[in-house]
């Protein structure tokens, strides 16, 4: 043996031909010869892995001439005291009865292990019933015992059931879900005995069930079964239960399946010896063959007259198998449920079902009933631990319970009652949610604390909000922006340690407008970009201010916003890391498209130039290769002959960042709005004011936000797709029967797709009938709605543009995966995909124009991606920060005088409990107020630098969970670690002085 494992050599000749289900049998017989010889006992599970795992290993390697496997098993896995433990089985044990007894109980592929687990019986009136011994079942005790756990693993056991059950001489049917509340009951019961005695005898559990050694369980899951010939065709031994016939079990040497119809779904108990097939089928040929169980499964379905959706449960099954290979599921058997087409299947009970559909699912009961009937035992929410008289009396008989409620109450017992109730009631007249109560019951069992009191709570409060220096108005909540660049800098250094050692620093301004009941908010916070994607998730975003405004706009964000904050934001070219270096900060402004469009005060999607970036003309969105042939309308002759005329002209496309190709700067900005006051000149090249933060942001400072793009894209694409759709070609009624059609087919893709929270519907507008979508479709139920069985020929009944909107879908998804890929690993040029997909939809039949947001694919975004991390300026983190912002609102905790400021400390909280060290609270407000990481950091920064780099702290990963209610789904792109340590390409190690004022020009605000 080595340390650590034992290993057994198999002789095992021409074991790379041989059929995997039979070469595991074969060799598990022989390591089980092999501990027997060596008084070892492993249980049969972990024997099974080992030799799966041996198997495996040896057909990886390249040359498999040799005759030897070695199996190797966990040391730790292996019991060599079974032959000398008292409470150990021997062979003999289980011969207590008679040899035909013997042979009843084993089953077929357990007779080459000499320890049996588990011995059963049947009778009419108490059903299977399993004897077995604490030494095999021990670990699910310890589970029960472990406070920690949280489910308790009996698959193993309920798995030695059923394999008894269907392979045994006498075969039995089991329902599989209601065994395992039997059995969870069972052994709750004996858990909670066992406590009992134990202190009472003042020993420990564990020591009471090893004496108590023999455990028996029963059980009326277990129902007999008669032969029968539906599946003989297929090589299947097939049995119906006795209780009905829509129970099959079906036989063949190691294969079984049990099924078992529900109302609107079919379960499938399967034998893991399909899905060892199944992976072999894919190791050769790359796809899952599950043919044979489609084929059970469709000859079940017609023979009782039931529909399923083949396709549906083909993937189900497949996915199934899939996860046991990837997550390496420890089971002999695996389960899938199918969900059947008609809801209205009725099983051989007819008098169950009626129950079912009215009330709810009720189960039969047969023969004589138990006295004791108990409580199925609830794995996850219980701990375990001995309870009140009150909440045991539910353990007991019937007999026992009717006897109780017959008894006078005590006054203390309804005092308690009382009490509970009146809790109940601060529940529900609160609006405390479920996960609320439990939180907070979990925290006061585990601390041993009592229920802290809302004064107590108020000082806790009131002392972290000390820590932030907020400004505040009516309508307005903010902090200085030095404060909320270096809280950001805290947050980015733990997750980039080495981020004080460059020179200049780049910041992410975000701008989010939101609705929250009938007032207008606009957010802003920043995050540091050096610091990586995880910087920007909504509990790592820092709050900057919130603010109440009319509605967004250039002008009336300039009125509400106060000066000193404005003032803030433009004068932060410098920040101080440390007491003694001071580095160059670079802010970047993300948001979408409308955000820009205020922020630099331009006339906006709807005037002659509505692109952000350049000042291309929007009769030529469309260009997107150099010397384009465009016609252009010109007024020619004069007075009476005066006349439009087409003449053609060479357009260019434009850039982002060269002015000489339509670059928009802000000095062509200062000199247009100068001409614009001097001559009244209306909008020239579509600016209309001033930016609203001066000259803090050229134009190219803005980075695009793939969010929106990809939400608007998606709404145009669907807008053209039903606008086609709504065209038949037919008057009425013919064309209103086939909108119908249409409409019928559109809702059922959506209620597979994406659910009921979005549908279609006819809308009537000039008498003309066309299909509207209704409902929230945003974030990533769009990309769930548009998937490859989206119905375009059924709807579009043009062939051609039926085709054209397909691969347009499909373009668009590509690119957005492309964007997410690492530049070096991508396998095409995304300049060339953008391009082409702009040429693809003004060819595609759905719309001649060009809008803004496809300008900017076809101009902008490979020019962007190629200077920035389009990913380090996605909006998801913003948007979600935006739904915590509408549930702060309207908390019952925020007070209705001075809104705002509640929601910023209440933020700010939130932020710094991402650090679960307090004396990285205590830090983390300690540099943010004085730019000092303690008390001496001033003597030598490089120390102070090289401190900071090497400590870690654990982040508190809980606050990552996403929102439940929000409808876009926040996601950390993932990157490499070499890539996240290295700056972005526009950071400049060497930043001096002197180059921040270059190209830049005076404040806009007017003194």
């Amino acid at each position: 043996m080595s340390k650590k494992s034992v290993k057994i050599e198999i002789e095992t000749p021409g074991w790379g031909s041989i059929e995997s289900t039979d070469l595991i049998k074969e060799i598990k017989e022989k390591v089980v010869a092999h501990l027997n010889k060596e008084n070892l006992y492993v249980s049969d599970w972990i024997i099974n892995n080992s030799c799966k795992n041996a198997l495996s290993l040896a057909r990886s390697k390249k040359k498999v001439n040799s005759k030897i496997l070695p199996v190797y098993i966990p040391r730790s896995l292996v019991d060599s005291s079974l032959a000398l433990s008292p409470i150990s089985v021997s062979s003999t044990d289980t011969n207590d009865n008679s040899g035909d007894a013997h042979d009843y109980l084993l089953t077929s592929n357990d007779a080459v292990q000499q320890v049996s687990r588990l011995t059963f019986d049947y009778t009419d009136d108490k059903g299977l019933i399993i004897y077995t011994r604490f030494i095999f079942i021990k670990d699910i005790f310890y589970e029960f015992l472990n406070r920690s756990s949280k489910s308790i693993n009996i698959s193993n056991f309920i798995n030695e059931i059923c394999h008894h059950c269907f392979h045994s001489t006498v075969k039995f049917y089991v329902d599989v879900s209601k065994l395992r509340r039997q059995l969870y009951s069972q052994l709750s019961c004996i858990v909670r005995d066992a406590k009992k005695k134990a202190n009472a005898t003042h020993t420990t559990v564990t020591k009471v069930l090893m004496e108590k050694n023999t455990f028996v369980f029963h059980s009326n899951a277990v129902e007999p079964i008669n032969s029968n010939d539906e599946f003989s065709c297929l090589n299947f031994d097939t049995y119906i239960s006795v209780n009905s016939s829509d129970r099959i079990l079906l036989v063949r040497h190691t294969d079984t399946i049990c099924i078992q119809p529900g109302n609107t779904c079919l379960h499938l108990h399967i034998s893991e010896s399909f899905a060892l097939r199944a992976f072999e089928f894919f190791d050769l040929h790359g796809s899952i063959d599950i043919n044979e169980i489609l084929v059970i499964i469709s000859r079940y379905c017609h023979k009782r007259q039931i529909m399923s959706d083949i396709t549906k449960t083909e993937e189900t099954i497949k996915t199934t198998i899939l996860d046991r290979k990837i997550n390496n599921v420890e089971s002999n058997t695996f389960t899938c449920t199918i969900l059947l087409d008609n809801l209205n299947y009725s099983v051989s009970n007819e008098e169950n079902v009626d129950l079912d559909l009215l009330l709810s699912p009720v189960y039969s009961t047969r023969g004589t009933k138990r006295k004791n009937q108990t409580v199925p035992f609830d794995s996850e929410n219980s701990n375990f631990e001995e309870s009140s008289d009150e909440n045991d009396d539910l353990w007991q008989s019937n007999k026992y319970f009717a006897c109780k409620n017959n008894d006078k109450e005590s006054p203390v017992s309804i005092k308690q009652k009382e009490l509970k109730r009146k809790f109940l009631h601060i529940k529900d007249e609160h609006h405390i949610t479920d996960s609320a109560i439990k939180a907070m019951h979990q925290f006061f069992k585990e601390t041993k604390e009592s229920f802290y009191s809302m004064a107590e709570l108020d000082h806790v409060r009131n002392k972290s909000n000390q820590k932030i220096p907020l400004k505040f108005t009516k309508d307005s909540a903010y902090v200085p922006f030095d404060f909320a660049l270096r809280i950001a800098v805290f947050v980015a250094i733990k997750f980039r340690p080495d981020l004080l050692k460059l020179n200049q620093l780049s910041f992410r301004l975000n701008m989010d407008g939101t609705l929250m009941g009938n007032k207008h908010v606009v957010a802003v916070s920043v995050n540091c970009v050096d610091g990586g994607p995880s910087c920007q998730t909504a509990k790592k975003l820092v709050p900057v201010g919130i603010f109440e405004i009319q509605k967004e706009s250039n002008e009336l964000l300039r009125k509400t916003l106060p000066k000193d904050f404005l003032d803030s934001i433009q004068s932060v070219k410098y920040l101080n890391v440390t007491r003694k270096k001071t580095v160059a900060v670079k802010i970047r402004l993300g948001g979408d498209f409308q955000n820009a469009v205020y922020v630099f005060g331009l006339a906006g999607v709807h005037c002659n130039y509505p692109c952000v970036f350049c000042t291309q003309s929007k009769s030529y969105l469309h260009v997107t290769e150099r010397n384009t042939e465009c016609e252009e309308e010109v007024w020619v002759g004069t007075g009476k002959n005066k006349k439009k005329q087409k003449q053609k002209i060479i357009v260019n496309p434009t850039s982002s960042y060269d002015h000489t190709r339509g670059a928009r700067t802000l000095e062509e900005k200062r000199i247009c709005l100068a001409k614009k006051e001097k001559n009244g000149v209306n909008n020239e090249l579509g600016y209309q004011s001033e930016p609203l933060f001066g000259d803090l942001f050229e134009f190219c400072d803005y980075v695009i936000d793939t969010l929106h793009m990809r939400l608007r894209i998606f709404d145009i694409l669907l807008k053209d797709i039903l606008a086609e759709a709504s065209r038949t070609g037919e008057y009425e009624p013919a064309h209103t029967r086939k909108l119908e059609e249409k409409l019928d087919i559109l809702n059922k893709h959506s209620i597979a797709t994406i659910g009921k929270r979005f549908f279609f519907k006819l809308e009537t507008e000039n008498n003309i009938k066309t299909i509207v979508p209704c409902g929230r479709f945003s974030g990533h139920l769009q990309q769930s709605f548009f998937v490859d069985s989206f119905p375009y020929e059924k709807i579009i009944e043009n062939e051609t543009i039926s085709k054209n909107a397909k691969n347009l879908v499909e373009k668009f998804k590509f690119m957005l995966q492309l964007i997410k890929t690492e530049k070096s690993k991508r396998t095409s040029v995304l300049a060339d995909v953008a391009k082409s997909f702009v040429k693809d939809f003004r060819q595609s039949g759905l719309r001649a124009g060009c809008t803004p947001y496809m300008h900017l694919i076809g101009n902008h975004l490979a020019e962007q991606d190629e200077n920035e991390n389009l990913t380090a300026y996605d909006m998801q983190g913003v948007e979600k920060s935006n739904d915590l912002l509408s549930r702060l609102y309207f908390s019952s905790s925020n007070r209705a005088k001075k809104p705002l400021r509640t929601m910023m400390q209440s933020l700010y909280r939130r932020l710094e409990m991402n650090f679960t060290d307090p004396n990285e609270r205590e830090k983390m407000a300690r540099y943010a107020l004085k730019g000092t990481f303690d008390e001496t950091d001033s003597e030598d920064d490089e120390h102070v630098i090289d401190t900071v780099s090497n400590h870690s702290v654990d982040l508190n990963h809980s606050n990552e969970s996403p929102t439940d209610d929000s409808e876009i789904d926040e996601s950390v792109v993932e990157t490499d670690e070499e890539s996240m340590d290295q700056a972005p390409s526009y950071v400049t190690q060497s930043y001096s002085r002197k180059n921040l004022s270059e190209n830049r020009w005076k404040s806009f605000r007017k003194t």
